[in-house]
């Protein structure tokens, strides 16, 4: 009866610890997946010299904030960028999210969400 005992108690613990090896692979896996960065949006300056990339970076998780790159670039070379963060409930972010406008020596990125007022990120071409 004894062994019998033992022989379950083991079975579990190498089932048990088989189990979270394999979440922790899956975690892993995730981890380095959601790094990737989408597309949001893209806007040119009038003269075609300027442009800018708004991305997301993986997802937000859990109802967080999700995390954001804006790339300026002049004549296809990008001259300076910037990360943030939009608090959008942890949904999906688009260009309704974000407004560009172009200065004389600057762009203005303002970023909005469902839980934040607007906030401005400025890149400088020089």
């Amino acid at each position: 009866m004894k062994r019998i005992v033992i022989l379950s108690i083991s079975c579990i613990c190498w089932f048990v610890v088989r189990g979270l090896l394999i979440l922790f692979a899956v975690f892993l896996l995730f981890s380095f997946m959601d790094s990737k960065k989408t597309l949001i949006t893209a806007e040119n300056s009038d003269n075609g010299r300027f442009s800018v990339n708004i991305y997301e970076i993986g997802h937000a998780e859990f109802f967080s904030a999700n995390e954001c790159l804006a790339e300026l670039s002049k004549d296809g070379e990008v001259c300076d960028s910037c990360n943030f963060y939009v608090a959008n409930d942890g949904g999906s972010l688009s260009s309704g999210n974000f407004s560009i406008s172009f200065g004389e020596d600057h762009v203005r990125v303002t970023a909005n969400g469902s839980e934040q007022n607007e906030e401005n990120h400025y890149l400088y071409s020089d």
